[in-house]
């Protein structure tokens, strides 16, 4: 249902952010009037286009603060566990008072100071154009030492794994040495007082040319330099200071003589790791040279790139992040067809090792290539991704900009299948995706190609016995096999041709004794409801196609036991069936009594002419069954907009059930004598006294109310938006 998308636009909650949901409770003014790209106050105005990534958290400083203001904050950091950690905290010989002596040393007090700036305003890290070839060579040589892993030994028989993998790097490395160096990474921390970052950089200085002193293959690699208009104290490391020949796994190679080119290449690589201070930003750089910092701010900006257009609209709210990746690293990071290309250069490997005449081989090598050729039509086409955050009056709201080409995903048209979710579930995860209806042939046909394979090259190795039992067993097998085919083309896949499907999660099934095991609740506890609901297209082929999967599965076990006398006679029954309230049947298999479960819990599947359900209950599927309108609290959530995914977590509510259980959990504890037998520390609070406390911290994780987030196309981009609602406690 989900295709691949760029990796900084998933349910994304980073850093502060992160805190302020699962502890704030905050309430912000209203968002300010857009503004140009050139009012946002941030690093990425100085980078450069060809920026492979981009990551940025702000306003850092203003949430912790909103944090530590909110009521939420008060209530827990009020709460008797709390109170304790921090008196043995702040206690005689505590981290309190050591910190206390610590910080009254002036100069440890100018770089706490320093830190708490740094990390207050703006975080951020970026990587320059390299970082495209870098990933792809580090994923071209995991998948050919994994290869190596665990193919290896049919291509070179008496090798040890581990030498094989070291051949599988070096070939690797050796084919792609011209994409071998260290690629530029930036981090960055927002400053209000430069001086005080370039006095700790002088005070680094000293203690540093000390210690290199005492490291002699350093001198001379620690300097001061000004580079792109800032401060830096530079390292310049090389690969001549590596023994690379004696190095795990290098040194497992037989005749490294003949890979001098590659040694020589590992060793002219160059490090240089910089540290310093440049406007308003410390800057840690790392990179094969200086040049990419020498780059900021000079020339065109990743800023003044198209695909931050997006942001021009919400220049002006108070942004918390900023995301960026550019196409080229999303090739890398997305796209499967440089593992691909790695299967299949070792089936051809291996097919020069098999014992067949040149023109099988040509068949068999003709054959793969079409494969090949087939799956990487199927596979996206990575595109460039922006992502945002930024405050609200009611929490967090985000959008990811993908201009990625999904083919199978599909936006057109309304989610109807919201409909079917029942109403407000706690968690609901629904999309709709294309059918191709050349899928499944394509399948049958590579099927049928393969098998064809195996039947002239592989039967006839088989040893008599089991030549005779595979060909009996086959050919009362194919019209069995003919009848899948057929129940799935001509039936499943166009009874669930309306391509949307939703994954559910509910809790308002509820019992005081879910099992007969388990001691009675005094009030109902709801039990987590999980559910698969999909599109119906055409009910009766869906229902013709399971009654045919059921027959065919039969009648394989029948024929298998022909040929194999230890398998047990066994057949498949038909499940029953019932109608269910509002429409709609249902199918299951009883579970025994003598389980002990509630009898309510009855694993299912139901159809409607609308969709079909799996659940573990009837009560449930009924629910889902019947079309009822969401009833989301905030969310963006709606079943009426054309929309590709949408995503809703009522995080209150599943706090809520979880807290239940909790409640009962520590009844059960009481009733079994637990308070006997806890620690002399603990008994000094009584169990109802801590039971307090974890529904005061229940309490305070449900000022984060829910999560929503909604997938659709704008002008061909495709947009997710997303939203936290926070609300603190009263």
């Amino acid at each position: 249902m989900s295709a691949s998308r760029p990796w900084i636009g998933r349910f994304r909650l980073t850093g502060l952010a992160a805190l302020t949901v699962l502890m704030g409770g905050l309430v912000f003014q209203p968002a300010a009037p857009a503004q140009s790209l050139s009012k946002i106050d941030s690093a990425v105005q100085e980078l450069p286009a060809d920026t492979a990534f981009f990551a940025s958290m702000l306003r850092n400083g203003e949430q912790f603060k909103a944090i530590a203001g909110s009521k939420a904050w008060a209530k827990l950091t009020s709460l008797p566990f709390a109170q304790e950690m921090l008196k043995g905290a702040n206690g005689e010989g505590g981290f309190g008072e050591q910190f206390q002596q610590w910080y009254k040393v002036p100069e440890n007090k100018q770089l706490l100071d320093l830190v708490l700036d740094m990390v207050s305003q703006e975080i951020f890290v970026s990587g320059g154009n390299s970082w495209g070839d870098f990933l792809g060579l580090l994923t071209e040589t995991y998948a050919a030492i994994n290869l190596e892993s665990s193919l290896g030994e049919l291509a070179n028989p008496g090798q040890s794994q581990q030498e094989r993998m070291a051949h599988a790097l070096v070939r690797t490395l050796q084919k792609n040495s011209d994409r071998l160096q260290a690629p530029e990474i930036l981090i960055g921390f927002k400053v209000s007082d430069p001086a005080a970052a370039k006095a700790q950089l002088n005070r680094l200085e000293t203690v540093l040319q000390q210690q290199i002193k005492q490291a002699p293959m350093l001198k001379d690699r620690l300097k001061r330099e000004a580079v792109g208009g800032g401060d830096f104290l530079t390292l310049t490391l090389d690969g001549k200071m590596v023994p690379w020949e004696t190095v795990p796994p290098f040194n497992e190679i037989e005749k490294p003589e003949q890979h001098k080119a590659l040694f020589q290449k590992l060793k002219d690589l160059q490090l240089t790791i910089s540290l310093g201070v440049r406007g308003k930003y410390v800057l840690l750089s790392v990179g094969p040279s200086n040049a990419h910092l020498a780059k900021l701010g000079q020339g065109k900006k990743l800023i003044d790139t198209p695909e931050f257009k997006p942001l021009e609209k919400y220049a002006g709210e108070k942004l918390t992040s900023i995301g960026y990746s550019s196409k080229a690293l999303n090739a890398r990071l997305t796209s499967n067809s440089s593992t691909l290309d790695s299967y299949m250069e070792w089936g051809l490997k291996l097919l020069t090792k098999a014992e067949l005449k040149p023109d099988q081989q040509a068949k068999i090598r003709k054959d793969l290539e079409a494969l090949s050729k087939e799956i990487k039509t199927a596979l996206p086409v990575p595109g460039a991704a922006l992502d945002f955050s930024f405050l609200t009056a009611q929490g967090y709201e985000g959008y990811t900009y993908d201009w990625s080409e999904h083919k199978l995903r599909d936006g057109s048209k309304p989610l109807s299948i919201l409909n079917h979710v029942g109403g407000n579930p706690l968690i609901v995860i629904a999309g709709r995706n294309k059918t191709d209806p050349n899928a499944w042939p394509q399948f049958v046909r590579w099927a049928k190609l393969g098998h064809g394979y195996f039947e002239e090259f592989g039967v006839p190795q088989l040893p008599a016995e089991s030549k005779q039992q595979y060909q009996q067993f086959m050919k009362e097998a194919k019209p069995l096999f003919t009848r899948f085919d057929e129940a799935t083309g001509k039936l499943l896949i166009p009874s669930l041709a309306d391509g949307q499907a939703a994954f559910v999660i509910d809790g308002k099934l509820a019992s005081k004794q879910w099992h007969n095991n388990f001691p009675p609740s005094p009030v109902a506890l709801p039990i987590l409801e999980p559910a698969l609901v999909v599109g119906v297209s055409d009910a009766d082929k869906l229902q013709k196609a399971f009654g045919e999967y059921r027959t065919i599965l039969n009648g394989l076990l029948v024929e298998l036991r022909k040929v194999n006398q230890d398998i047990p006679e066994f057949q498949l029954p038909g499940p029953q069936s019932r109608k269910l309230k509002g429409g709609g049947m249902t199918f299951f298999y009883p579970i025994p009594e003598d389980l002990g479960l509630d009898k309510r819990l009855v694993p299912n599947a139901s159809v409607s002419d609308k969709v079909a359900v799996l659940s573990l209950s009837h009560e449930h599927s009924e629910r889902l069954l019947t079309a009822t309108p969401l009833t989301f609290d905030g969310s963006l959530v709606d079943a009426k907009t054309p929309l590709a995914t949408a995503v809703h977590v009522d995080w209150a509510g599943l706090v809520t059930l979880v807290g239940a259980w909790v409640e009962y959990g520590a009844g059960t504890f009481r009733a079994v004598g637990f308070e006997q037998q806890v620690s002399t520390a603990a008994a000094q609070n009584p169990a109802e006294d801590v039971l307090k406390q974890v529904r005061t911290v229940f309490e305070v994780l449900k000022v984060l109310r829910s999560y929503s987030a909604v997938t659709y196309q704008e002008k061909g981009v495709w947009v997710t938006r997303r939203v936290n609602v926070i609300r603190d406690l009263p």
